[in-house]
């Protein structure tokens, strides 16, 4: 049987798609080899170990001689890693294991994982001292730094107010714990809510169990609010501010380049994309810095320069540089509102941009 051309070229063109087709039947039917098995059990180790982060290779180390490289050989986050060296600047050390759990950014389940492995040097624990003895013997001094059973004396206390020898005088702290205490509060500003004085590393459930009826938790002192200055304030800074969003930044600040700067928070209702409705969530928290404005020599400036402003219309422009011309010039804000070049409400938007002679005496 003779194939014409038309034939031949089907066939040539249906050939691959059968090959394929017969490879797939025979190795759907094929037993795994050893070989595919392990490469199949690597492949899921790998994809269990992704979900579960980073695997630690953890090992004893001093955390006040361990650098930035073995922390992360170990598998150790590298912001933990650089907060833990950075915590030794200035003098500080790691006397006791709690140090480490007080190192911004790490996480309580991490400290947990990381705490069986922290080997602190003799020469940097804490040597037995006077620091809250009420006794001459320094057998008593040793015996309060000393671990010992966590036992309540079970009686009334505001931990927003205690010092870290009251913590001690609780009975269930040693010196260095309620050090630790102290610089935690301190750290995360007091204790807000009974919550979070619970939550605390050093505290627990267990314990805050038998402190809780004991606990007389003082408010907060309200935080004084820093007004955000809108000459100064970068697109990071604004968008802190409840009711801006990354797109009023962006206009907030290209209208303060144009303008040379905002003499008045209302200047920003010039905004399309401020509405009173938004202004109302910000308005107490930004302020402006007139003295920030960058001001034109209206005596001196180009009438190309002047109509760049967005206040200045063409026909204001003309009116300005014609009575300059007359005129000379002005020596301050008076004469030149005195001139009536133009309205009450337009002199008054632009004067605050203007510098006259006046001004640098």
């Amino acid at each position: 049987m003779i194939f014409g051309r038309r034939e031949i070229r089907a066939l040539a063109f249906l050939l691959p798609f059968f090959v394929v087709l017969v490879w797939i039947a025979v190795e759907a039917f094929r037993t795994p080899s050893k070989n595919d098995v392990l490469h199949i059990e690597a492949a899921d180790s790998l994809l269990v170990a992704k979900d579960k982060g980073p695997v630690l290779r953890l090992e004893k180390f001093d955390p006040n001689t361990v650098t930035f490289e073995q922390l992360r050989a170990m598998g150790i986050d590298k912001f933990v890693a650089r907060n833990i060296v950075k915590y030794r600047q200035g003098g500080r050390r790691y006397s006791i294991p709690e140090d480490v759990a007080i190192v911004y950014g790490l996480s309580d389940s991490l400290y947990a994982e990381l705490k069986p492995y922290i080997a602190i040097a003799d020469e940097f624990k804490i040597k037995p001292s006077a620091h809250y003895s009420h006794s001459a013997t320094s057998q008593a001094d040793s015996t309060r730094f000393a671990p010992r059973e966590r036992v309540f004396r079970k009686v009334m206390f505001d931990p927003n107010v205690l010092d870290a020898e009251g913590f001690y005088e609780l009975g269930c702290f040693t010196a260095r714990q309620a050090e630790a205490l102290v610089e935690y509060r301190t750290r995360i500003g007091g204790f807000g809510s009974l919550l979070q004085f619970r939550d605390c590393y050093l505290i627990g459930e267990a314990l805050y169990a038998e402190m809780s009826e004991y606990i007389t938790l003082s408010p907060l002192p309200e935080p004084e609010k820093v007004l955000i200055d809108l000459n100064s304030a970068d697109s990071l800074t604004l968008v802190s501010i409840r009711g801006i969003g990354p797109a009023t930044a962006h206009d907030i600040l290209l209208y303060r380049q144009r303008l040379g700067g905002y003499h008045s928070t209302r200047q920003l209702f010039d905004l399309a994309v401020v509405q009173p409705k938004n202004y109302e969530l910000f308005e107490k928290e930004i302020w402006c810095d007139s003295c920030k404005i960058q001001k034109i020599d209206i005596n001196f400036v180009a009438p190309k320069e002047l109509a760049r402003h967005p206040y200045m219309t063409p026909s204001r422009v003309r009116k300005i540089i014609k009575h300059r011309q007359l005129k000379g010039g002005w020596s301050n804000a008076e004469e030149f509102l005195a001139d009536d070049i133009l309205s009450a409400d337009e002199a008054a938007r632009i004067i605050p941009y203007l510098r006259f002679p006046a001004d640098n005496e």
